[in-house]
């Protein structure tokens, strides 16, 4: 099995790894007709699942996988694969990322210039398509009565079973999915960003309004006063100058206290902005692990796993051991750092383990497991 990510990007179309499949996937895309779709062609003895997502008028993001030999008979799992690897990139936002509306855009020019997180993607997508590759069918053999460019349309919603004899029977055939191709998670970033940025206009707005407002008053006051004075100073300019000082006084005093109240108000508004960001970071936190673990391994003392990070990170892990024989857990929690581009670490579980015993064991953080074993 490989995996390509590939797309029409800020410089035309790219691909990683490079090589010469890309007219091939230029032809799938090419294909393609609704905002997200899955073609599959078949060619001789190997298969193409290539899953297609548009981001804008011309720009497409694509993630390909090739099956020499065997054909995937859980089709209804790739969509639900394809689109969290999606929500995962929009998250990081290293190749696509969301725009202050709650839109997918993109920066990214060629992707090899995001080798790592291109990298860090086709690891999670193999590790999430295990069962679907585990339960792949052998091909059979291939109907020649049928044109090897022939395309077969046809809708998410249909008989599933259908769709997968069209499979390895068409040359191509593409499945449309026109609604629901969002996650739960992914809608709900995008609306906390569409709020804040029509808060933020909003605010801006208020802003400027109370700024142009103040500026005017005080120009009027000064209009005002100026004119109050000449006309005191024409019939006696002793009087008039006491009175005039007395006039402006109340008034500066009067556009203080208006100024005051208009800081008042900007300052609650930027208070709501700060918290508003505070809920969205911690949405961020929550939305995707600190890091991947590449292997593990555990002595009855301690378990050491390997691992890769986007980024450091600060969290709280737990790690459970739990006894196969007796269901005795044996449970304790882990203050750690997880370095930025990965490493190796060493946890104690609360106690020592049974050797004679089967353990099954865990490690989890913010309710989602990071690796697990059994021993």
């Amino acid at each position: 099995m490989n995996i390509y990510l590939f797309g029409e990007f800020c410089s035309g179309y790219t691909q990683y790894p490079s090589n010469d499949s890309c007219k091939v996937l230029e032809r799938l895309h090419a294909l393609s007709k609704a905002d997200t779709q899955i073609v599959i062609h078949r060619d001789d003895n190997l298969m193409y699942y290539a899953y297609i997502r548009k981001i804008s008028e011309n720009r497409y993001c694509g993630i390909c996988i090739t099956e020499a030999g065997h054909y995937y008979s859980m089709l209804s799992s790739l969509f639900p694969v394809f689109e969290k690897c999606i929500e995962q990139m929009a998250y990081k936002g290293n190749i696509i990322h969301f725009d202050s509306s709650g839109e997918l855009t993109t920066d990214t020019g060629e992707l090899y210039t995001r080798h790592e997180d291109v990298i860090l993607s086709i690891s999670s997508i193999k590790s999430s398509l295990q069962d679907i590759v585990e339960k792949a069918e052998p091909l059979p053999p291939a109907d020649y009565s049928i044109d090897k460019d022939s395309v077969n349309y046809c809708n998410v919603n249909d008989n599933m079973d259908d769709i997968i004899s069209s499979s390895y029977t068409f040359g191509y055939t593409v499945i449309l999915k026109e609604e629901d191709y969002n996650t739960v998670q992914f809608n709900d970033y995008r609306a906390v960003l569409s709020r804040v940025n029509t808060e933020n206009a909003w605010l801006k707005r208020i802003n400027k309004e109370i700024k142009d407002e103040n500026t005017k008053k005080c120009r009027q006051e000064e209009y005002n006063s100026f004119g109050i004075v000449m006309a005191v100073i024409f019939f006696i300019i002793s009087i008039g100058a006491l009175v005039c000082n007395r006039i402006t006084q109340r008034k500066l005093d009067n556009a203080k206290v208006t100024i005051a109240e208009r800081d008042n108000i900007i300052s609650d508004r930027n208070e709501t902005i700060a918290q508003q960001d505070a809920q969205l970071n911690d949405i961020l936190q929550k939305c995707y692990n600190p890091c991947v673990v590449t292997s593990c391994s555990n002595t009855k003392y301690s378990f050491r796993f390997d691992y890769d990070a986007i980024e450091e990170r600060n969290v709280t892990v737990t790690l459970k051991a739990i006894n196969e024989n007796s269901s005795e857990v044996l449970t304790n929690t882990h203050d750690v750092t997880f370095a930025k581009g990965g490493g190796s670490m060493s946890l104690y579980f609360s106690d020592p383990l049974n050797g004679s015993d089967y353990y099954y064991i865990v490690l989890i953080c913010n309710g989602k497991v990071l690796a697990g074993r059994r021993w």
